[in-house]
């Protein structure tokens, strides 16, 4: 059995001050911030397949969509998702497989961000 783990990212100005009414704005270094919503789902749809940004398959330990074009593995995403949002990783892991998620209980893992230029980070 498959549970996925489906991260949809949304494109907002970082501040208030950001003139949203000229043409590029997007574009400009820190005029964009992101939010972040993330859910679990036992089957995933076609919308889910074009929306989101991340999919990852916790039962069978794989990444079905990465829209961020980075060079990581399943590990470095779940990794990602597990300091972040332990109640999304941490209790399905427990019962998918307890012995993949000791890896990373055995260790204080830092935070990890999402680096949209390309990689993961710690802060």
């Amino acid at each position: 059995m498959s549970i996925y783990l489906v991260a949809y990212y949304f494109t907002k100005p970082k501040s208030t001050r950001v003139k949203t009414s000229r043409p590029g704005w997007m574009t400009q270094p820190g005029a964009v911030a992101y939010d972040e919503q993330v859910a679990l789902s036992k089957k995933i749809t076609n919308k889910d397949l074009t929306t989101a940004k991340v999919i990852l398959d916790m039962g069978q330990k794989k990444i079905v969509k990465n829209g961020w074009m980075t060079n990581v593995n399943f590990d470095d995403l779940f990794l990602y998702y597990y300091g972040n949002y332990p109640q999304y990783t941490k209790d399905i892991m427990e019962k998918l497989d307890p012995t993949y998620l000791l890896r990373f209980q055995a260790t204080q893992q830092p935070e990890r961000v999402i680096d949209t230029s390309g990689s993961l980070s710690s802060v």
